[in-house]
């Protein structure tokens, strides 16, 4: 039998003891031990190899090949054709200086800030945790997530410039010049990465032993040649690890410019990674740039065997099932490595004890040892051992200071050994581990039995709870998909509650309302505007014909009457239309002046009068608005021609101004308005049963006219009834 005792530097000291053989229970405890360090490995190293590994090796093979995903046929070798187009195209030789411009600038000034965060961090001081973790914080968040809220800091409402102007400067396009836009982004960039370089030159400081700065002192050097000929010394390994890092992740840049940028303006901010990811993007070919292939590959397809299939993305169903298997059983691995490791510590804790607890129990000055084969005692005295088991008889003293642990392989078992010291003599007492091992054997196998069994638990239920979820958008969808022009009185069904999905439904019938309406109205236009194209062309052809059938019943002058009135009478009926098409489309264009409204009432008056009608101006008063002349005259004009077709005898013109408000009235003493009518006569094509005759009644488009041309102008139009009879039709329109 020999006794191996493992030291804190690594080493292992042999001692051939009495010549007794290895117990085979603890030797086979050992080699099953060793696996577990494997189990615990393997799912980082496949991760490695099938997620890293594997893409970059599958995406340099791609890089010598004319390839793309939509492709039915293969990988095509084209050798370095690849590599030669890159050299020769001028938008990536752009982007690589871009990238080379952007690291230059980050990574001094990122190293030099955290090196100075990491010496500052180092000392001791009231808060010190939180001054560490306010300045790791921003490492955790999501690089994107950081970008965003840098996008709204510099956005033209943002922080920044509120803050220049709060001093008393203009606000700066930050993000949309070329000057300044590179330079935008890297202050962004720094922020984020200080935390995780000083946290990690940090840890290299506390590295370094403190003997080396007690010696430098009592040299006599001072702060800067101990932060030279010590400090530096001592943090190259991190810093040169940290410099590497850094180069390689600010070479990868890629989410924080597209976020912030999307690689403008002019290019300015295309690096090479935003650059190829484009050039994937537009043209789904690995040969988009020479060695792009490699790059679009790795960044497209994330792993080598679903480049195929990069075109066809999962359901949502299947989005979210994945998703919550993955963090589920990321949070059941790490919290049964947690479970494992916490609980290993405990047991050699509780065997600790035990071997304490069996030291003290030994009388050193007497010592009445009895073998045990889970453990050991050993009585020292000045280095060389007095008493002791029979299991470690003619063993050397274990070397453990009283109040220390260490490990020992006694036969082939590991025990834990502690000292207690006993008057001039030490007593050192050891547990064997083996319980702790079967312990941790057995969860750990009962943990990759059970967390697969729980994973698979948990996306059946994600998978079936999301279809269920899902059910009635799945039913929207195909209601949606099925109902076409002819069909538009169909509607989404709803559901019962008040959840998301429903709302959802309920907003898209609310959709589908809108859509019949407007075609129902469409329909109605187009058919009447029909009507009244046809009318008028029709009466042109009819005396046309008459002229032609019999020269001798009518006149050259004559049928260029008829001709002319029936043309002026398309003519208004078209510009009428164009008008409430521009109306429709919001694009009315309507100056805004001062306008005499009394002057334009008036003006009106005086053209009614002139085509015989009675008007009464006794109640128009001065009153100023701001609006466009000419669309005015034609609000006028339309009521006034609707006043005269309908009055009995007398038109009153009457304008008023109050609070704010200029009050235009035109009244007929006319037959009047219906109530129920009185609405629905503003709409289009519009005539009322005894003005259905074309002679007297128009097309129905003046008034719905005078509707549009008032809400342009904030207004409103009101349609009442006459004190004693008739129609009374006011416009109300913000003073001037």
């Amino acid at each position: 039998m020999e006794l191996q005792q493992t030291r804190p530097s690594g080493a292992t000291a042999t001692v051939a003891p009495d010549g007794r053989g290895a117990g085979t229970r603890g030797a086979r405890r050992k080699r099953a031990g060793r696996w577990v360090g494997v189990w615990f490995v393997l799912p980082a190293t496949l991760y490695v190899v099938v997620f890293m590994l594997a893409p970059v090796v599958y995406g340099l093979v791609l890089s010598f090949t004319d390839y793309s995903p939509l492709s039915r046929t293969g990988p095509a070798p084209v050798g370095f054709e690849n590599y030669v187009g890159l050299a020769s195209d001028p938008a990536f030789r752009q982007a690589l200086g871009v990238t080379f411009r952007y690291t230059a600038q980050v990574l001094p000034v990122v190293v030099v800030i955290a090196l100075g965060l990491a010496l500052l961090a180092n000392k001791p001081f009231r808060g010190i945790g939180l001054f560490r973790a306010s300045l790791y914080l921003p490492h955790i968040v999501s690089l994107t997530a950081v970008s965003m809220i840098w996008l709204w800091l510099y956005s033209q409402n943002g922080m920044v410039n509120g803050l220049l102007e709060a001093v008393g400067m203009g606000p700066q396009r930050w993000l949309y010049e070329p000057d300044s836009a590179l330079n935008a982004v890297s202050v962004m960039r720094i922020w984020k990465a200080l935390g995780a370089n000083m946290v990690l030159l940090l840890a290299g400081l506390q590295g370094i032993p403190k003997d080396l700065y007690e010696a430098a002192r009592v040299d006599g050097a001072n702060a800067w040649q101990r932060f030279r000929y010590v400090t530096l010394p001592g943090l190259r390994p991190m810093l040169t690890y940290v410099v590497v890092m850094d180069i390689i992740f600010l070479s990868q840049s890629f989410a924080e410019i597209f976020v912030l940028t999307q690689g403008g303006p002019l290019g300015e901010t295309t690096t090479s990674s935003r650059s190829t990811s484009g050039t994937c993007a537009r043209s789904w070919t690995a040969r988009s740039g020479a060695g792009a292939s490699r790059r679009c590959a790795a960044r497209a397809t994330g792993w080598p065997p679903m480049a195929a299939e990069r075109g066809r993305r999962g359901s949502v169903r299947l989005r979210t099932t994945t998703g919550a298997v993955l963090v589920a059983g990321l949070a059941l691995l790490l919290g049964g490595v947690a479970l494992v490791v916490v609980m290993r510590s405990a047991l050699l804790e509780q065997v600790a004890d035990a071997a304490r607890s069996r030291a003290a129990s030994v009388d050193a000055a007497d010592p009445r040892l009895v073998a045990d084969d889970d453990g050991f005692v050993q009585v020292v005295a000045d280095g060389a051992v007095v008493a002791a088991t029979p299991n470690v008889a003619g063993v050397a003293a274990v070397d453990v200071r009283p109040g220390d642990t260490t490990r020992v392989d006694v036969g082939g078992e590991d025990m834990l050994a502690v000292a207690v010291r006993s008057g001039d003599r030490t007593v050192v007492a050891g547990q064997s581990t083996d319980d702790v091992a079967d312990a941790t054997g057995v969860v750990t196998r009962l943990l990759g039995v059970g967390l697969p069994v729980l994973l698979a638990v948990v996306g059946v239920t994600t998978w079936w709870t999301t279809g269920r979820a899902l059910a009635p958008v799945e039913a929207v969808r195909a209601e949606v998909d099925a109902i076409s022009a002819a069909e538009l009185h169909r509607r989404v069904p709803t559901g019962r509650g008040d959840d998301e999905i429903a709302r959802l439904a309920r907003t898209m019938n609310r959709m589908l309302d809108r859509l019949e309406d407007a075609q129902t109205r469409q329909r109605r236009f187009v058919s009447d505007a029909s009507h009244e194209l046809r009318s008028p062309v029709a009466s042109i052809r009819q005396h046309a014909e008459v002229a032609l059938a019999h020269p001798g019943r009518t006149s050259v002058p004559a049928l260029a009457g008829i001709v002319l009135a029936e043309d002026l009478r398309v003519q208004r009926l078209v510009e009428d239309l164009l008008v409430l098409a521009r109306a429709d489309e919001h694009r009315l264009r309507l100056a805004a002046h001062a306008v005499d409204l009394d002057d334009l009432v008036l003006e009106e008056a005086v053209r009614l009068r002139a085509a015989g009608a009675t008007v009464d101006t006794t109640g128009v008063a001065a009153a100023r608005v701001t609006g466009d002349a000419a669309a005015l005259r034609r609000v006028l004009r339309n009521l006034g021609d609707n006043a005269v077709r309908h009055a009995a005898g007398v038109v009153a013109l009457s304008v008023a101004s109050r609070d704010g408000t200029v009050s235009l009235a035109v009244e007929d003493d006319g037959p009047g308005i219906a109530p129920a009518d009185r609405e629905r006569v503003l709409h289009r094509f519009v005539r009322l049963d005894e003005a259905r005759d074309r002679d007297a009644g128009g097309a129905g488009l003046g008034l719905a006219i005078v509707d549009e041309l008032v809400r342009a102008h904030d207004g409103a139009v009101e349609v009442g009834e006459r004190n004693g009879g008739g129609a009374r039709i006011v416009v109300r329109l913000p003073a001037g």
